[in-house]
């Protein structure tokens, strides 16, 4: 679709296909014979996506199209309720060229809010080190810069938490001998 030399191809766990190489994101549900475009409102001329899959079935990708207002666009296909939403990213460096998304397993914390899952946003010109990170595949607000973090802070960046709950339980009353407590981690 679109871009010959930078399409994003991936495919989901049910076999749904995706392309993004393109001003939209392509998906094909029967093998590729047939394709169905995702087409916001606003629309693009030219430019180029990437998508990934999360691990509940959902889809994310960003398309960045320089040549109608440097549109930076993402797309979300929320597989339990079976619908495409999409959204414009107004924060972004100013050349978004070979962009990429990547998909972390939660549970998570991004922004002080628990999600089951993080999307990281790379890409840009001068420097691909400005991540930009969403807890909801559609809104990528919160950036992360590695090298600024760590000259800020003198210490690595933990702009994605992993959520670690830890639960303690004791059994009934036994000798002291035989106590012992039992710690569940869930990640």
């Amino acid at each position: 679709s679109g871009n010959c030399c930078e399409n994003y191809l991936s495919a989901t766990p049910d076999g749904r296909l995706l392309d993004f190489g393109g001003s939209y994101l392509h998906f094909s549900d029967d093998g590729g014979v047939k394709w169905k475009a995702v087409k916001p409102a606003n629309p693009v001329l030219g430019g180029e996506g990437t998508v990934a899959v999360a691990p509940n079935g959902d889809i994310v990708g960003v398309g960045w199209d320089p040549y109608t207002g440097d549109h930076l666009q993402s797309f979300k296909y929320e597989a339990a309720a079976g619908q495409w939403s999409w959204a414009e990213q107004p924060l972004h460096t100013p050349f978004y060229d070979r962009q990429w998304v990547a998909v972390v397993p939660g549970p998570i914390e991004v922004a002080g809010k628990t999600v089951p899952y993080a999307v990281v946003l790379r890409g840009g010109y001068p420097s691909k080190d400005v991540y930009l990170v969403s807890g909801d595949g559609l809104t990528y607000l919160q950036p992360s810069s590695k090298q600024l973090d760590t000259a800020l802070t003198a210490r690595r960046s933990d702009a994605l938490t992993p959520v670690v709950r830890r639960t303690t339980t004791t059994a009934r009353r036994r000798p002291p001998r035989a106590s012992h407590r039992s710690v569940r981690l869930r990640s």
